[in-house]
């Protein structure tokens, strides 16, 4: 999706060769994360806000992910749903994230006493990832990609990105 809306918005500007470049470099810089990380195994991720809300199926912080080398703990969920304290309880995420603006949630997760059976709750694996980048719907999503797999594969060589505007 994000590349079909960079073609488009190359194409109505005139600079459909630029929009291809930017599309092959986003898909370069996510080619080289998935390989840095494809020896680590796929920990099971949760995108979980403050407003109780986790990331499902079709949202891109789905995808996201997916390419940093992760599995989609509420990947039954479609879209964006409202999840129960009991529903992360059985989900047991092995990670836990969510956006830096939202940073202060984790530590209230952290403490929570319905939670600490939680893998991520447990072994402390809560990471508050930069906002921007996890929302991000343009090439930017490549740093989205980048953080999460730095904190759920924090063993791998992941390589920089390098975005082209």
């Amino acid at each position: 999706m994000i590349e079909h809306n960079i073609a488009v918005i190359g194409k109505l500007v005139g600079e459909p060769q630029k929009a291809k470049a930017i599309v092959n470099n986003m898909n370069h810089n996510i080619a080289n994360i998935e390989h840095a990380v494809a020896a680590y195994g796929r920990p099971t991720v949760l995108d979980y806000s403050s407003y109780g809300y986790a990331a499902g199926q079709g949202t891109t912080v789905n995808d996201i992910i997916r390419m940093a080398g992760g599995t989609n703990a509420a990947a039954g969920l479609n879209g964006w749903a409202k999840i129960t304290d009991e529903e992360i309880v059985k989900l047991n995420p092995s990670v836990i994230i969510d956006s830096s603006d939202d940073a202060a949630f984790l530590k209230k997760l952290a403490s929570d006493p319905a939670l600490q059976s939680v893998a991520a709750v447990r072994e402390h694996h809560l990471y508050a990832i930069d906002s921007a980048d996890l929302s991000s719907v343009s090439q930017y999503v490549v740093k989205g990609v980048y953080d999460v797999a730095k904190v759920i594969h924090p063993n791998a060589h992941v390589p920089a990105v390098q975005v082209l505007s």
